[in-house]
């Protein structure tokens, strides 16, 4: 049930017909100034893929280091979720370098908060 209730606040358009007010980051944030005013949605879809990204990739890591690679729980908890968090700073980096691209630190955030969850669902004993 709290499956459909997350899908219901991270999807807004998907046929329930919400709106949510976006959040325009400031043309005064030094980071945007080259690029003026950009709108970076706290609740978007693009965000429950971040999330779910994320936290299917520390699972599924940490199965490969573990299970598969027969490495030490240590290094494979460690290769997993910084493995993870890398791709995501590299996926940003790379979003910036598009012609109308932007580094977006709440995309940051979600995949942070994606990775926390895989590490309670998938690691932690």
């Amino acid at each position: 049930m709290s499956f459909f209730i997350f899908l219901f606040f991270f999807l807004p358009d998907s046929g329930a017909g919400l709106k949510f007010q976006s959040f325009p980051i400031s043309s005064q944030d030094s980071l945007w100034r080259e690029r003026g005013s950009i709108e970076d949605k706290w609740l978007a879809e693009d965000k429950f893929w971040h999330f779910s990204v994320s936290l299917a990739l520390v699972g599924s890591s940490y199965h490969l280091f573990k299970c598969r690679l027969k490495e030490k729980e240590t290094s494979s908890t460690f290769f997993s979720l910084i493995g993870t968090f890398s791709l995501g700073v590299v996926k940003e980096l790379w979003d910036k370098k598009k012609p109308n691209g932007h580094f977006s630190y709440r995309d940051l955030i979600y995949n942070l908060l994606g990775i926390g969850v895989g590490y309670f669902l998938f690691i932690d004993d």
